[in-house]
């Protein structure tokens, strides 16, 4: 069977293979092609947690085992004051939680609708009102609000430096994303993001030196790749 026969039978509407770093096949079915946006939906989380290894090579956040708290300030004296951002980023808080889609009082749910204070960001509100529930480091929870909350730290870190740092990926950008230079602030949510089936394939190489990109550097700390 060949593949166009392959992706009829699959209902497949994208399909590309990659070795050794090197795009050898790109087909497309059901009506789409290459210039088409995909969202990724939670694979964006692997996206907002290199943003935190770019942030930290590039000296903005100083370590993993930093207090969030000393970078949100907005989240001391809640559950979240002593959780590091290595805990963050691993789900580890131990901070109460519902991820049921199903559940319309499920904290997924209800932390979209929520009214912030004046002046602080809705989610940061929202994360700041809940209980602890075990002791940070001790259980994992799938959590999307603290993905969002990663992005929120992450962003303020970075805002200094906006126009370099309007995806530090970009530099797995100025070839891949030509034409989405505003892929920061339209294309990309904290936990999710919309691009095109090259560019998911890009952020799949861990962050490295694109191929033939003369100059750019990866994006995480050096031994971080080896760390995860």
């Amino acid at each position: 069977m060949d593949v166009d026969a392959y992706m009829a039978g699959q209902r497949s509407a994208a399909l590309l293979l990659v070795h050794d770093g090197k795009l050898r096949l790109e087909r497309y079915g059901l009506g789409f092609d290459s210039s088409g946006r995909w969202t990724s939906f939670s694979v964006a989380k692997s996206l907002t947690s290199t943003l935190v290894g770019a942030a930290i090579r590039d000296g903005h956040i100083r370590g993993l085992d930093d207090k969030v708290s000393d970078y949100i300030p907005q989240m001391k004296g809640s559950a979240y004051d002593d959780v590091s951002i290595r805990q963050l980023l691993t789900m580890t808080s131990g901070v109460r939680w519902n991820e049921d889609y199903a559940d319309p009082n499920s904290d997924v749910a209800r932390f979209h609708k929520h009214q912030p204070e004046q002046g602080v960001d809705a989610l940061v509100s929202y994360l700041r009102r809940l209980p602890r529930d075990v002791p940070a480091g001790t259980r994992w929870h799938y959590s999307t609000g603290e993905t969002n909350l990663v992005g929120i730290l992450v962003r303020h870190r970075h805002r200094p430096a906006r126009p370099r740092l309007r995806l530090p990926v970009v530099d797995l950008r100025r070839r891949q994303f030509r034409g989405t230079r505003r892929v920061r602030s339209r294309h990309l949510h904290r936990s999710e993001a919309q691009a095109r089936d090259r560019h998911h394939r890009q952020l799949g190489r861990g962050g490295k030196r694109p191929c033939h990109q003369r100059g750019a550097r990866g994006l995480l700390p050096r031994g971080a790749e080896g760390s995860r």
